[in-house]
């Protein structure tokens, strides 16, 4: 804002609506998806679209970890069938290991927009991809993996959500705290 002789000039980036008499301002997007109206009310409100993991960057408050803790070693021993004979003799202590990560810890126990789950399925799908450079899994088809055979093990159907999860790997925070606990554990 710039004041020049009894004027005051406001430049504005964009503006959706501008009457100076207007006691309320009330904007009208036309988008096509919900992504894009997320990012539209940010923007309109002076924010910029966020990561979807920051939402979990806060921390977990009252809650009895351990049960859900359980049920995430339960989820990912389902895999256990299609790891190498190497992998399965470390891989329920390696996955303990992980969740005591402060970068894993800190976002696994939100489950987020998830249905059906008290964890984040999500970045426990990306884990098990990213462990697939370490090639523990035995049933493969292409890069050491095999991404609808983890999907129908996991949920019990390859078409599963969970499937798209599978071919993306965690944050950059989770790969380098794995990759060093890998390193000096296993």
């Amino acid at each position: 804002m710039e004041k020049e002789e009894g004027k005051i000039i406001i430049n504005i980036d964009k503006a959706y609506n501008v009457n100076p008499a207007a006691t309320v301002v009330n904007n009208t997007f036309n988008i096509s998806s919900g992504r894009e109206a997320a990012d539209a009310v940010k923007e309109a409100l002076g924010s910029k679209p966020a990561s979807p993991f920051d939402r979990m960057r806060e921390p977990v408050e009252n809650i009895d970890c351990t049960p859900i803790r359980t049920e995430i070693l339960n989820y990912v021993s389902r895999v256990r069938p299609l790891l190498t004979d190497e992998a399965k003799s470390t891989y329920m202590k390696m996955w303990e290991d992980i969740l005591d990560l402060p970068e894993v810890s800190s976002k696994v126990y939100r489950s987020g927009k998830q249905w059906g789950t008290n964890f984040n399925r999500d970045l426990l799908a990306n884990i098990l991809y990213h462990l697939r450079a370490r090639k523990i899994y035995a049933v493969v088809y292409r890069d050491n993996y095999n991404g609808a055979k983890m999907a129908e093990y996991l949920e019990g159907d390859k078409e599963h959500s969970v499937k798209h999860a599978l071919r993306d790997e965690p944050p950059v925070d989770v790969r380098e705290a794995i990759d060093k606990l890998l390193k000096e554990k296993y």
